[in-house]
């Protein structure tokens, strides 16, 4: 442990030298809050005993005190547990409860030591209230075999616990699931009240479309980003404003706040007019708790004809280096000009130069690139000649949050005495670069020997291309086409059977547990019980059976008054009618997504247009609540997290975002909220891009599981190996919207077939059996249907039905929906689109 002396001499200094700063530099964009003397008000060195307790899902869980000879002090809490494939990952937890400690400026403290042979995911805090768990998990990749302090504020875990006490305090260590045993020490727990909180200015990291960009399609919602969350009272229509042309006529529009994006949207009110030049300006916006923009941020663009385009986000032809820079190293001196090039219009390239008698070196042109990568591409001309020998060319893209991602082009295989051209796609430098906002470029020659080097590039340009944007069409009806009226008599028989199960499980007042018996009957899940509504919405619209509408309806009322003030929604325990609010959810993203979907589908099958009307009246302005709390786990690169504060973007929760947002767009556009519509589907297309890119693994040509901070790298990175989660993760998406645009190599079809022959046919022995693991088979199923391969969807409905049983009166609300689904989804699938 620390001297107490030097943790209080520190707690003075640091408030002093704020201060100063404060004084000296009052426009340096800095907020810094009030406070008295910071005050420890939670210090624990585990000397005096242990009053935490152990949680794991892991096996043979150990906890207790240990002598910590390495880091000083006499004692600290050691805790570990054993891999268990049968969960997505492993938790070893200690759990301080019984406090109750305000929140004040507040920041908790710990150092811990990560060992054992266990691979680390991360870090994770929670803080619990008498109202709600918050977590997050710390954004610092877990360090081994060494004593490391990390710190949190309470307020970076969620803003809602300003002011609020925590009764609980959890300190996580996560890992891999499938191997390995943790070894996970915490010493010196500390809550300190009074830290001064220093809150940035917000600075512009990138817009959308990119400053400069040409041939901008005229049907465009114009985005632009920040490095800080901002204050949504600021974020206001009156503080973002657009113009057309020299004469600055203002456009009409409409102002939107991508609250976890950090971004301020303007959707104008009509199509922008072809060839025009438009200039953005944002001013007056404060980060959330910090002061205003340091000076107005403005972008231009200029429109092309079409409305929507190929558009062209960064362009250079060399007339002038402007902001190009030289990198090499080199051990003679390095020259970047401008030199003629005959060869290429207009005339001039930029030129990199140097020489190294004795080893190999490298040539750089760098530039910055406020660009977000909205299906990228870099493209350039370039030209070589020298003594020494080209070994690689090379791009290496750098993020906003300062990952730096190289690729080499053309190895071994460098032209030179010629002019050559050369493109890659952000996505094919780094997956974890897809979607995200850029800083800068650098195209690089790298030697293979020593010598002399002249480097040319020319017609360097960045452009993106919106068809990975589009969305799959909504169904059509049309002469021909299956209806639900086609639905064989026994499937319809069917779907009635399950819609009775389902309502069997519901209570007197809407709420459906997870299933009907055991442990299943007292968990109230959010996300397994709107899909059970949804069945109900299916079996209502084949049969007209009341019963099935006023059962979704009454669900969906429940959920609606049971709501977080954030749009957000708990999981419930509990023997009914005696429920409690466990304060908590598995995410946030796909209960807000599924239920969108509900509100959708409730809307569309009412017989009239003024019931339409009336319910849309209704529930409206409940999907706008629920749209906030799905926007606020909607990041920058075009990915759901799974809630906020927990930087985990799952595919499978994107695949419900995605169709979720297709909801909020269609309920928006029937309730006259264009804005809103325009930025739904935006983002659904940025969703739809993000899952065919950040997720594929390009060495099994397949997807992953999930994408975390700080590397945004797919995991797992080794062969797909369990029903659940692997290769779940690929069937899910193709479910969901397999058959789109943007397929791995050799199409969905292709890929759900190398599945099956991998898991259905190969992994017999290790198929789900358990009554809560068969419902992944209609997911199968589904990919099947999907992807234009019936005789699967009904291979494993039928596998389903063999491990189940039909009629198993246990069967879980979930999978009787999921069922409903399979069978009506040849002769309609507007319900999931």
């Amino acid at each position: 442990m620390s001297s107490p002396r030097l943790r209080a001499s520190r707690r003075a200094v640091i408030p002093m030298i704020i201060g100063l700063l404060a004084a000296l530099l009052p426009g340096a964009g800095l907020s810094v809050p009030a406070h008295a003397e910071e005050e420890t008000v939670l210090s624990d060195g585990f000397e005096a005993g242990n009053d935490w307790t152990l949680y794991t899902n892991g096996t043979d869980g150990t906890f207790g005190l240990t002598a910590d000879p390495v880091h000083s002090g006499s004692a600290a809490l050691t805790m570990g547990a054993g891999a268990n494939p049968t969960q997505s990952e492993v938790g070893v937890a200690a759990i301080r409860s019984g406090l109750s400690v305000a929140e004040d400026s507040s920041v908790l403290s710990f150092w811990y030591y990560a060992g054992g042979d266990a691979t680390y995911r991360g870090l994770s805090v929670e803080l619990h209230t008498s109202a709600k768990v918050h977590s997050t998990l710390l954004p610092d990749v877990v360090q081994l075999g060494a004593w490391r302090q990390v710190s949190v504020r309470f307020t970076d875990v969620a803003p809602e616990l300003a002011g609020a006490t925590a009764t609980t305090v959890v300190i996580k260590a996560i890992t891999d699931p499938a191997a390995g045993r943790s070894s996970f020490t915490l010493d010196d727990v500390e809550v300190r009240n009074g830290v001064p909180v220093v809150v940035p200015a917000p600075e512009l990291l990138a817009a959308s479309p990119a400053p400069g960009a040409t041939e901008v399609g005229r049907d465009r919602v114009v985005t632009v980003y920040f490095d800080q969350p901002l204050d949504p009272a600021t974020v206001a229509e009156e503080n973002v404003t657009v113009v057309r042309g020299r004469s600055a006529q203002p456009v009409a529009g409409a102002v939107r706040h991508l609250t976890g994006a950090r971004a301020v949207a303007f959707v104008p009110d009509r199509p922008l007019l072809p060839g025009t030049t438009y200039t953005v300006r944002v001013d007056g916006v404060r980060s959330l708790g910090g002061p205003a923009l340091a000076a107005p941020v403005t972008t231009t663009f200029t429109t092309g004809a079409r409305m929507t385009s190929a558009e062209q986000s960064f362009a250079d032809d060399f007339t002038e280096i402007g902001d190009w820079r030289l990198y090499s190293n080199a051990a003679g001196p390095a020259t970047q000009t401008l030199t003629a090039d005959p060869a290429l219009a207009p005339g001039q390239a930029l030129t990199a130069s140097a020489s190294d008698p004795a080893q190999a070196f490298v040539l750089s042109h760098l530039h910055p690139l406020p660009v977000v990568d909205e299906n990228s591409v870099l493209s350039f001309s370039y030209f070589v000649t020298g003594t020494a020998g080209a070994a690689e060319l090379q791009v290496m893209l750098t993020s906003a949050d300062g990952r730096s991602k190289q690729v080499s082009l053309d190895a071994g295989e460098v032209r030179t005495g010629e002019w050559a051209t050369a493109s890659v796609a952000v996505p094919e430098v780094s997956r974890s670069l897809t979607g995200f906002p850029l800083t800068s470029m650098e195209i690089k020659l790298a030697t293979a020997t020593g010598g002399d080097a002249r480097f040319s590039i020319d017609r360097v340009r960045v452009g993106s291309d919106p068809a990975a944007f589009e969305l799959l069409p909504p169904a059509e009806s049309g002469e021909g086409r299956p209806r639900l009226s086609d639905v064989p008599a026994a499937d319809r028989q069917r779907i009635r059977d399950l819609a009775d199960h389902i309502l069997t499980t519901q209570n007197p007042d809407g709420t459906i547990p997870v299933g009907p018996e055991g442990l299943n009957s007292t968990r109230y899940v959010g996300y397994f019980s709107t899909f059970a509504a949804l069945g109900l919405v299916r079996a209502y619209e084949l049969t007209r059976d009341q019963r099935y509408l006023d059962g979704a309806l009454l669900y969906a009322g429940w959920y609606r008054d049971h709501l977080n003030p954030d749009g957000s929604m708990n999981d419930f325990a509990g023997t009914w009618p005696d429920l409690t609010d466990t304060l908590t959810a598995d995410s946030v993203d796909s209960y807000a997504s599924t239920y969108l979907l509900l509100l959708e589908h409730l809307v569309q099958v009412q017989g009239s247009r003024a019931a339409q009307d009336a319910t849309l009246d209704e529930w409206f302005p409940i999907a706008q609540r629920v749209f906030g709390a799905l926007n606020g786990t909607y990041v920058a690169n075009g990915q759901t997290e799974v809630r906020p504060g927990y930087p985990v973007q799952f595919i499978q929760d994107n695949s419900e975002t995605w169709f979720g947002l297709q909801a909020m767009a269609w309920l928006a556009g029937a309730a006259g909220d264009a804005p809103t519509a325009r930025v739904a589907t935006a983002l659904a297309g940025r969703t739809q891009y993000g899952i065919r890119q950040a997720y594929l693994r390009d060495a099994t040509n397949d997807y992953g599981v999930a994408v975390t901070r700080p590397s945004w790298e797919v995991q797992p990175t080794g062969p797909l190996d369990t029903w659940y989660p692997d290769a779940l993760s690929n069937v899910l998406p193709l479910g969901v919207i397999g058959g789109g645009p943007g397929q791995p190599d050799g199409g969905d079809a292709a890929l759900l077939r190398r599945l099956v022959q991998q898991f259905d046919v190969e992994r017999d022995d290790t198929r789900p059996t358990h009554i809560n693991d068969t419902q992944m088979y209609l997911w199968w199923a589904m990919a099947g249907l999907t992807t234009g391969q019936p005789e699967l969807a009904r291979h494993f409905a039928g596998r389903y039905d063999d491990a189940e049983g039909v009629g198993n009166p246990a069967a879980l609300g979930f999978a009787a929906a999921h069922l409903i689904r399979v069978l009506s989804f040849p002769y309609d699938d507007t319900l999931w689109f």
